[in-house]
């Protein structure tokens, strides 16, 4: 994979630190940090259809390296607990590319398949600041400040 291509540029920055002769050990593995500062959203957007497949291709027009968003991976999926299909996303800077326009854009490409969004879940933790800017984006709100929250004085 690219850890181990001795042409890459990063290639000495990339070392693996648990290595033989700086390739990736099949013993240890490898783990990937790409959340940086912003952390990482975790965010499903549920579509009224059983065909994966139509989540598969939307996931595809969302997620960075197929032409979407370059702050986003995303799949299309089945949860079997569930009715419908999903598009499951990982989004890596919420303040480059918010919730809002991740959502906005499933549901435009869902309505080329003739499919409803039937909801959305944030898995785990987000940052007030992420919702915050949808609040503004869906009511128009001008100069909303996070000291109009009431909870964020209780945060002190």
């Amino acid at each position: 994979a690219l850890l181990d291509d001795e042409n890459h540029p990063d290639h000495e920055a990339r070392r693996p630190d648990l290595s033989v002769d700086g390739k990736l050990s099949p013993q240890y593995g490898a783990t990937i940090v790409s959340a940086d500062m912003e952390g990482l959203t975790a965010y499903n957007v549920f579509l009224g259809t059983e065909d994966v497949n139509i989540a598969k291709q939307i996931a595809k027009a969302v997620r960075g390296p197929s032409g979407g968003y370059s702050t986003v991976r995303a799949v299309g999926i089945k949860f079997p607990e569930r009715d419908g299909v999903v598009v499951s996303m990982n989004m890596f800077d919420c303040a480059q590319t918010p919730l809002y326009r991740t959502f906005e854009l499933v549901k435009l490409e869902a309505q080329k398949y003739g499919v409803a969004v039937t909801g959305s879940e944030l898995v785990g933790p987000v940052k007030l600041e992420y919702l915050l800017n949808n609040l503004n984006h869906y009511l128009g709100l001008q100069g909303l400040r996070i000291e109009q929250i009431l909870e964020t004085h209780l945060m002190k």
